[in-house]
């Protein structure tokens, strides 16, 4: 009997202790100031118009009439569809930035796109600083979500880039609107 009445007492204390921690946890959440559970600030995207896309690029604004909504601040980055990265890649008007690992763009990626993974980023400043600053850099991943392109895109914008794009349909949207990916190993510039 003395063993069972062991088990039962560490059993209670458990649940005693998860019910502890889940009121604990639950008037940390009501009384926190600007409580958003597992949230981050993450600044608007504003989607470009094609007009934004040709050469030269001036400081267009978009009304807020359009179906954008907001005007577009040249310095941000803009999230651009399918048609408007076949524009910017058939032009060669764009640098294409996969973010992902060696391995993802590998297996497959954008045409003429560069690896530029998030982790990497510091370890090629030079070759960053010395792309030019009249063409758009687009970044993508995957797709939707495109968290690594997209945190790339504003740490480009960081770096002084203007012309910062972010392609959200990536791979997974190419592919999908029927159009190729290359493969292949990324060459090192």
């Amino acid at each position: 009997m003395g063993k069972y009445w062991i088990n039962a007492k560490i059993m209670r204390e458990s649940l005693v202790l998860v019910v502890l921690a889940v009121i604990v946890a639950a008037a940390f959440q009501l009384f926190r100031p600007n409580s958003e559970l597992l949230s981050f600030d993450r600044p608007q995207i504003t989607f470009a118009a094609d007009s934004l896309l040709t050469a030269p690029l001036p400081a267009i604004s978009i009304d807020d009439s359009s179906a954008f909504g907001q005007a577009v601040a040249i310095g941000e980055p803009i999230v651009i569809t399918i048609e408007q990265m076949q524009y910017l890649l058939e032009t060669d008007a764009a640098i294409a930035l996969d973010a992902r690992s060696p391995q993802e763009f590998a297996a497959g990626h954008l045409p003429g796109a560069r690896n530029l993974p998030l982790e990497e980023l510091y370890e090629h400043e030079e070759t960053i600083q010395k792309w030019s600053k009249n063409k758009w850099l687009a970044t993508y991943c995957d797709g939707p979500p495109c968290d690594q392109g997209e945190v790339l895109a504003w740490e480009l914008t960081g770096r002084g880039f203007d012309r910062v794009a972010i392609f959200a349909p990536g791979t997974m949207g190419w592919q999908a609107a029927g159009l190729p990916l290359q493969k292949g190993e990324r060459v090192h510039e």
